[in-house]
């Protein structure tokens, strides 16, 4: 078959893959290796936005359209309605692709289009140098430069099509690198610059890795020193190449630019600012340091994502040019002002310090680190003093908010500030050093800096009195703080910054404990809502200040040991609680705030926002039984629900606001009242959420219950719960367990049960076994069940049970209601109701039950599954036997199952196998001495299922255990010890009981059951009540 290929073939095709290959040049400059070639050239497309734009690109496009585009479309429709067993659309375009790749007119294609091909390849090649020589497709800077000396190779090579006898073009001649290298030593500037301009042509690897590379590594200091501008600008964007290529010997480069920094601040000739006198950026000497530092910080932040692929002294040369320069001060003379140091620079350009945070982050640069700082302690100390001086002080200027931006080492230095005073250089070296201290602290090698001794103080600096310093700039903050600033200047507030810092160390419980767990600590962390109760001459703290302190308070608090610390203080000595501890601040300055009953003397009232903050942190402490103990005489449930109920009424007197015309005082007007209903709504909803969160203990319930908002707050659960929303800021989940406690009570399952909790989770869990309540076709049909209660069922058994879990909650959902039996059922109608759901799933006493029913193996074994748990309390058995007769409605189950009529084999299978299960159970009431229960599982043997089946009452012989009495009766030392009679029984009786059962475990366990373990409990438990140490919760008076 002949084809015209009109722009493949010919003259036009030598010249379209010319000006291809053209194109292709600065992608092939940018790679070091062969491999590194073939790789961009086959991810082209990807990458290159040009590459559907190119004129040989285009031809070869529209011919695949011409002579495959019928073939391509007849194949998609053959193939798309045909029966064809496929696994989806992957598999599909695998087929089509399959089928066009081994037609003929692909293969003629191909044929052609290959031949034509590599004779336009041979005819560039023999004329290499006329079709891509220097000048005949780009402008050269520099037109001395000779393309002869960037590259070698014989004509015999040139005209070889082998991509590894290409010399010409990946390979750099060693000569013309030392003929580079002798031009950088030279002293014209414009050789200088030349030399520099063809460095940067070639790949920074094939420069680092020659023989006249140590040449050139010598003479780059030099370079980075000359005053020339147009060779900084040469140098900066070598180092940026060198920066942006992946190889391990770049760490060589960021030697060299540390060392040369290094040498500007201890050289008596460099000028190197006063802080005091500010940075002005407009100078070219402190331009140019600052893209130095920029350099450098952007490699450091780079660099941990690929180090650890290096040899160890990688980071070894890394770490030690890094710490030595930022331990590096100004040397000027004595008597005169300090001068910026290099962690002022860095800190202009990462103020959050993200270069340690992101070397702190890996174990294989922490370790490293940490040692090497013990080296370069000044770089610590540093930052400590000076983070003692700001909360000395605690002055900021006015303007430094919204001056200093983090982004200035992301964008260009163009267009940004151009002048920054010596109090914002000082207040940015501040949040620096803020977050690098903070960071330290986070762990134990970190620690061990402290307690750290400061050249001008005579006593030691602690973690403890370090961290009391942070917390007065977030409790006590100077008069400056208190004017209103913008979202800019919010985001550099100091009290912000390290209340940020304070969290990070709570995100650890044992970082926590170390650092944070002291009563002085927390003593000045509570000092502003002390001001509320103590009516004592002092400035009223801020509304922001004071959700500071309870952002810190909600993340101590969010752990096990923080809930502890606030509960019992640093001593954690439970026996003598005072009134005077966290906690009961917090609760009291919580109660009365809700009650609105602080002292006028104290100030303006908080605000509902920072009321909601701390009646959180409150939440969090009652949400525990330890918690409620304590905070149980305050009443807070009472002071919640007081609360509640008149933001409710509040809520309901504000008008509803409509729309009105156009006029601006009564817009105003309309949009404070919708404002205003919105923030009452927010806060109703605030505190019934706290309300509700009393629902996590036994007692908790109790409490709810006596305020009459049980039903409201099990809506409110119900609500969220629906819609899959997280508990709160500090808990992703909880509703499952708090509706667990809720259901454990007769009034909490009543509310459940109103709120329609009941019937939304039987109604999905029917979704699941049986249908959705919808008609909607399955395009993919179920798995088939293997496992009694499969995977995808399971959460719905364990949140059934949850609420069927106490006896309380099955009375009151089952007493004295009937089973809702029907003549017949349509397929789709689903129970509502627990008794509807044991009716239809569990006592399938009639065919019409049977028949109801999709899947029936697998829905009737899910319900004697949660029929076998819910039987397991002896209170829900005897309800459901009396009740509901289901022993009755099993045997006769077992007895349908037989092989026929005059036979007693029953058939085994898994319902037959669940149900012989329960059936024994529910008999014979005992432990495992006292009864064999069958397995609910058939075994892959001969004889799959060796347990007798029965279809009445009394159960085979083979269940009930045959273990002698006379091993039920046999005395042991714990007997004969617990039957002893002690005229006194305290620690010793306790100590020695204690021996004697260990003892008694280790020999003979089988021994330690029954009676012994009930006269153990008895005994025990008694004399444990008597002594103050052994008591759980002692109930113990607290002092004031």
């Amino acid at each position: 078959m002949t084809m015209a290929l009109k722009g493949l073939e010919g003259d036009d095709l030598v010249q379209n893959l010319r000006n291809f290959v053209i194109s292709l040049e600065p992608h092939i400059r940018e790679t070091g290796t062969i491999d590194q070639v073939e790789e961009t050239l086959l991810h082209l497309e990807e990458n290159d936005q040009n590459f559907h734009k190119y004129e040989f690109v285009k031809q070869l496009k529209r011919k695949i359209d011409e002579q495959l585009g019928g073939q391509i479309e007849e194949e998609i429709e053959k193939q798309t309605t045909g029966s064809h067993e496929g696994n989806g659309e992957e598999t599909l375009v695998n087929r089509i692709n399959e089928r066009i790749l081994q037609s003929r007119p692909y293969t003629d294609l191909s044929r052609k289009l290959k031949k034509n091909v590599l004779e336009a390849v041979d005819e560039l090649m023999r004329n290499f140098d006329a079709e891509f020589g220097e000048g005949r497709h780009r402008n050269n800077s520099f037109p001395h430069a000779d393309r002869d000396k960037y590259f070698h190779g014989s004509d015999e090579e040139e005209s070889s099509c082998s991509s590894y006898n290409q010399e010409s073009l990946m390979f750099m001649n060693p000569e013309h690198l030392q003929q580079l290298a002798e031009k950088l030593k030279s002293r014209d500037p414009q050789m200088r610059q030349e030399a520099l301009h063809s460095l940067n042509q070639i790949p920074v690897i094939d420069v680092v890795s020659c023989d006249s590379w140590p040449a050139i590594k010598k003479i780059l200091p030099e370079l980075l020193s000359d005053p020339d501008e147009q060779l900084a600008v040469f140098i900066q964007k070598f180092i940026t190449r060198a920066f942006t290529s992946t190889s391990h010997q770049t760490c060589e480069i960021y030697t060299i630019l540390a060392e040369h920094l290094i040498s500007q601040f201890h050289s008596r000739t460099t000028y190197i600012p006063k802080i005091k006198n500010g940075l002005d950026i407009n100078k070219p000497e402190n331009m140019k340091m600052l893209k130095l530092f920029r350099l450098l910080n952007e490699f450091q932040q780079e660099t941990t994502s690929y180090w650890i692929r290096y040899p160890d002294r990688y980071l070894e040369m890394v770490l030690e040019s890094t710490l030595n320069l930022y331990a590096t001060h100004h040397m000027g003379p004595v008597g005169t002002s300090a001068q910026l140091t290099p962690l002022h620079f860095v800190a202009l350009l990462d103020i959050k310090a993200q270069w340690f945070i992101k070397w702190m982050h890996g174990a294989f640069s922490r370790m490293p680190l940490l040692e090497r700082l013990q080296k370069y302690r000044p770089i610590v100390e540093n930052a400590v003093r000076h983070c003692l001086e700001f909360s000395a002080s605690r002055k900021v200027p006015f303007d430094v908010m919204s001056d200093i931006s983090d982004t200035l080492s992301k964008t260009s230095i163009e267009g940004k500030r151009m002048f920054y005073t010596g109090a914002e250089l000082e207040y940015a070296y501040f949040i620096h050093s803020v977050c690098l201290i903070g960071r330290i602290l986070c762990f134990v090698n970190g620690r061990t800096f402290f307690p750290i001794k400061l050249r001008d103080s005579e006593d030691p600096v602690t973690i403890k009195k370090l961290l009391v310093a942070m917390v007065l700039i977030v409790v006590d903050p100077s008069i400056n703080f208190h004017v209103t600033r913008s979202s800019a200047a919010e985001k550099y507030d100091p009290a912000k910054l390290v209340t940020e810092v304070l969290k990070g160390l709570c995100s650890s419980e044992q970082v926590c404990k170390t650092c944070l767990f002291k009563d002085e600590i927390t003593s000045t962390l509570l000092s502003p809502i002390s001001h509320f109760l103590d009516v004592a001459d002092h400035q009223t703290p801020s509304e922001s200040t004071l959700l500071h302190v309870a952002d810190i308070l909600c993340m101590i608090a969010s752990s096990t040991k923080g809930r502890r610390h606030l509960i019992y203080g640093e001593k954690k000595d439970i026996f003598t609680r005072t009134k005077s501890s966290a906690a009961h601040i917090i609760a009291e300055f919580t109660k009365k705030a809700l009650l609105k009953d602080l002292p006028k003397e104290a100030g303006q009232a908080p605000s509902q926002a920072v009321i909601g903050a701390y009646l959180y942190i409150c939440h969090q402490l009652y949400n525990t039984c330890e918690g409620l103990l304590v905070l149980y005489p305050y009443e807070l449930h009472a002071s919640v629900a007081k609360a509640w109920q008149q933001a409710s009424q509040e809520a309901e007197s504000v008008p509803t606001p409509t729309p009105i015309e156009d006029d601006d005082s009564s817009s105003d007007s309309s949009s404070f009242a919708a404002k205003e209903s919105y923030d009452l709504l927010h806060w109703e909803d605030t505190l019934r959420d706290n309300l509700l969160n009393f629902a996590s203990t036994a007692k908790g319930i109790l409490l709810l219950q006596q305020t009459g908002a049980l039903n409201e707050c099990i809506v409110y659960m119900n609500a969220r719960y629906e819609k899959k929303l997280q508990v709160s800021k500090c808990e992703k989940f909880g509703y499952g367990y708090m509706v667990t406690q809720v259901a454990a009570t007769a009034p909490g399952m009543a509310a459940l049960e109103k709120t329609g909790y009941l019937k939304a989770l039987i109604s999905e869990l029917w979704a699941v076994l049986e249908c959705g309540p919808s008609d909607a076709p399955l395009f993919t049909p179920k798995s088939w069940p293997v496992d009694p209660v499969e995977r995808i069922s399971h959460k719905h058994l364990i949140r059934l049970l949850n609420v069927l879990s106490a006896f309380p909650a099955v009375y009151e959902v089952l007493a004295t209601r009937p089973l809702p039996t029907k003549d017949s059922y349509t397929f789709r109608e689903m129970p509502d109701t627990i008794a509807g759901f044991l009716d239809r799933l569990v006592l399938l006493n009639c065919p019409a039950k049977f028949h109801s029913l999709f899947n029936v193996e697998q829905s009737h074994g899910f319900g004697l599954r949660v029929l076998s748990v819910m039987i397991s309390c002896l209170d829900t058995y005897l309800l459901l036997q009396a009740q509901y007769k289901f022993q009755e409605c099993l045997l006769s189950d077992q007895s349908d199952n037989l092989h026929h009529s005059d036979s007693n084999e029953i058939i085994v299978d898994c319902l037959s196998v669940e149900r012989n299960n329960i059936l024994v159970r529910s008999y014979q009431l005992g432990g495992p001495s006292e009864r064999t229960l069958p397995p609910r599982i058939i075994q892959n043997k001969e004889n799959p299922y060796p347990y007798p089946m029965f279809t009445s009452y009394p159960i085979p012989k083979e269940y009930i255990s045959n273990q002698g009495r006379s091993a039920m009766k046999q005395d042991n030392e714990l007997i004969n010890f617990l039957d002893s009679k002690k005229p006194e029984k305290g620690k010793l009786w306790l100590e020695k009981c204690r021996t004697i059962l260990v003892k008694l475990l280790q020999t003979k366990p089988e021994q330690v059951k029954g009676k012994v373990v009930q006269k153990l409990l008895e005994q025990a438990a008694a004399v444990m009540t008597t002594i103050t140490e052994e008591a759980i919760f002692p109930l113990l008076q607290f002092s004031g």
